[in-house]
């Protein structure tokens, strides 16, 4: 047998994520793919779209039918419910057709996001690309971007309590800035939400520019981010501002509840870095490039 021909690992009884002979990955677990995002809640809700006179994406939004099998276009300006499933959640399932943005905005304006119109308590899962185009995801590709492709997609979604999103590729300028801005409401997020199977050993993907800046900034109940692994971004601008108003603390010294390590990139820059610190109760009130810190989050 080839190593290539290997289709599982294990370390005793315990199944591994990825296999490495020297510094070659020889195995990496890669879970299917659904080829849409997925939004559910134990309660009824229905989803609207913030600018319904201004349809920004260029291709097209499908929405599952209650059915389960046929897929209807999602026009801007109509709503869209969640469905009964049988394990009484309510569920919407979302993807996209021949799109390269959905905002396409590339200032700090939000021109356009999903919104909950009624309903509590959602999370939303699955990888974010396929809002784009759902059958390039599932063919393995990564769709074209746009720049300012997800903007603002989740900005002010109050009800938003959990987010399970994969966002693969690479992030450029403004095509994340501020996704989840405002989600007052959020607590946790998928701690993989940055890392994708790939055959460098699943690394995350690099940042460039502005592409993450204020993702988190004012999710005031937010309880992980210290624990999502933001290692080998290009430019410290990608996390510009990204922790305002979180309950995110850093330390330079590992001490009693500063344990999870935040390392900034060796080179780039570190414009709008210390607003995400200075005003806190952080031990530090700025940060510095090629510098290791440790993050701690504080009881909500």
């Amino acid at each position: 047998m080839f190593l290539k021909d290997i289709k599982s690992g294990y370390l005793s009884t315990l199944k591994v994520k990825s296999m490495y002979l020297g510094n070659s990955i020889i195995y990496q677990d890669t879970p299917p793919i659904d080829g849409f995002i997925t939004f559910s809640s134990p309660n009824p809700f229905t989803l609207a779209w913030y600018a319904s006179s201004n349809k920004t994406w260029d291709g097209t939004i499908q929405i599952l039918s209650s059915n389960g099998v046929d897929w209807l276009t999602w026009p801007n300006g109509s709503t869209a419910s969640g469905k009964i499933g049988p394990d009484n959640k309510y569920y919407l399932k979302v993807r996209g057709v021949g799109n390269t943005k959905i905002s396409g905005n590339t200032s700090s304006t939000k021109t356009q996001s999903f919104k909950c119109n009624s309903g509590s308590n959602i999370s939303v899962s699955g990888n974010i690309m396929t809002l784009l185009d759902y059958q390039t995801v599932l063919n393995g590709e990564i769709p074209t971007i746009a720049n300012g492709a997800f903007n603002s997609l989740f900005r002010d979604f109050t009800t938003l309590t959990s987010i399970n999103i994969k966002i693969p590729g690479y992030i450029k300028d403004y095509e994340c800035y501020s996704m989840f801005r405002g989600c007052t409401g959020l607590t946790t997020i998928g701690e993989d939400m940055f890392i994708t199977p790939t055959n460098n050993g699943g690394d995350i993907y690099p940042c460039n520019g502005s592409g993450c800046a204020q993702m988190f900034r004012d999710c005031s109940a937010l309880q992980n981010i210290c624990k999502i692994p933001f290692l080998t971004y290009n430019t410290t601008n990608c996390l510009q501002n990204m922790f305002i108003s979180t309950p995110a603390r850093f330390s330079g010294t590992s001490s009693g509840e500063y344990s999870y390590i935040f390392r900034l990139p060796p080179s780039g820059t570190a414009t709008g870095l210390t607003q995400t610190v200075t005003g806190t109760t952080s031990p530090v009130t700025s940060i510095s490039l090629n510098t290791t810190y440790f993050c701690n989050m504080p009881a909500v």
